[in-house]
């Protein structure tokens, strides 16, 4: 399904396949049902960019914010720049969300309806 995505993004075809074709089967891994959510949320958020860096101090692919969240993951917060571990902490804290408010991409503002 990721393919269409990036087929309608890029209706003229020059860069039909993803800069990072990873990214889909590591958001699956962790999301499963919510991968076509989690990977919508993620290209509003950094397009998808593994070096993503946000004014409001948010890192990654999934923008996870350094003001709130670096010292929870200070053991591998290093690794925020990098694919799996970005997308595990942003899991992390969907599943934290979806404990605490019911609704997990309230805490991304690309999560928001």
């Amino acid at each position: 399904m990721w393919i269409y995505l990036w087929l309608l993004l890029d209706w003229c075809g020059f860069h039909a396949e993803p800069p990072h074709p990873e990214i889909p089967a590591v958001v699956e891994e962790y999301f499963a049902e919510e991968t076509s959510r989690a990977l919508g949320v993620f290209w509003c958020e950094s397009l998808h960019k593994p070096r993503a860096v946000s004014h409001t101090n948010d890192f990654g692919i999934a923008q996870v914010n350094s003001d709130y969240w670096a010292t929870i993951y200070k053991d591998i917060w290093h690794l925020k720049f990098e694919i799996e571990p970005n997308i595990r902490m942003a899991y992390e804290i969907w599943e934290w969300g979806e404990y605490k408010f019911g609704d997990g991409w309230l805490l991304w503002t690309c999560g928001r309806y």
